[in-house]
């Protein structure tokens, strides 16, 4: 697939790594009943969606992607895009086979999206504003196993603020499979993100606030980061039980214990700023603009 001249999608690259989750709900791959077709309203609003984010993937030169299939432990990889692994690029043509975008309500200037392709117990919700985009996604196998997968990806400012900042977005998020005692494992949740720099001495503070189960409505308790190191070219993050090796930050930390937050400065002037984390069971992404 990596060997062609089209770049792989960000749900792509996931079910790829995911095939043997994929293959068990559809069957073993056997055949499926036909898909609904969507309305001409919906199949434009998909189009749009799809063209503004190819325009906004066109510009992107680094991105941020964690995999976590089996919910006990978790990675977070920083990628150039010379890595084509894990490129995000959404091909239409890939996507419109599996389902199309539905809007949402803009937050914060933060325009969302959101596919759901029903046959695969796929959820995936997306943020996405001028210069970056962030997504978290959901996939299910038979009701036994799941795995949740995360982006930030954008035009990187390369640089960190000099004065005081704050940017105002949204967030996503999702339980994994072995966060026992919940009955809102694989509903998506998002609410509002909060992200405050300080110069002096560099560092941020990010807030998840009015955070609500996307399926049931219910509310979640918010979110807190304090004093989130801010390193050299354009880059935040704050990890408990291990260390930055490298491209990889938070190799195989126990579940119980994770607490990794990475982000990354987006657009001139560091317009946008963009992340994925893990906190317990829970894991997802998140961005915002500038105030």
């Amino acid at each position: 697939m990596h060997g062609t001249g089209r770049h792989p999608t960000a749900l792509a690259a996931v079910l790829c790594l995911a095939l043997p989750f994929i293959l068990a709900a559809c069957g073993g791959g056997g055949g499926a009943a036909p898909k609904p077709q969507p309305t001409p309203e919906a199949q434009a609003q998909s189009d749009a969606v799809h063209a503004t984010l190819n325009r906004i993937i066109g510009n992107v030169d680094i991105y941020l992607h964690d995999y976590n299939p089996n919910g006990d432990a978790g990675s977070i990889y920083r990628n150039s895009i010379s890595d084509r692994l894990f490129r995000p690029s959404p091909d239409p043509t890939n996507y419109d086979k599996d389902g199309v975008y539905e809007g949402l309500p803009a937050r914060w200037e933060v325009a969302i999206a959101r596919q759901i392709i029903e046959g695969l117990r796929v959820q995936q919700y997306f943020g996405y504003m001028e210069h970056s985009y962030f997504s978290t996604l959901w996939l299910m196998n038979n009701n036994v196993s799941g795995g949740v997968s995360n982006y930030s990806a954008g035009k990187s400012s390369l640089s960190n603020p000099i004065e005081g900042a704050e940017w105002r977005g949204v967030m996503f998020g999702a339980y994994n499979i072995l966060a026992e005692g919940r009955n809102d494992i694989g509903n998506i949740l998002t609410g509002d993100a909060r992200i405050t720099f300080q110069p002096e001495p560099s560092s941020l503070d990010v807030a998840f606030e009015n955070i609500v189960d996307t399926v049931s409505g219910a509310k979640h308790d918010p979110l807190y980061w304090r004093e989130i190191g801010v390193h050299g070219g354009g880059e935040f993050y704050h990890e408990e039980g291990a260390m930055l090796e490298g491209q990889h930050i938070g190799r195989y930390i126990p579940a119980d214990d994770r607490n990794v937050l990475m982000g990354r400065f987006y657009g001139p002037a560091h317009e946008e700023v963009g992340g994925v984390f893990y906190r317990g069971h829970m894991e997802g992404s998140f961005g915002g603009k500038r105030q």
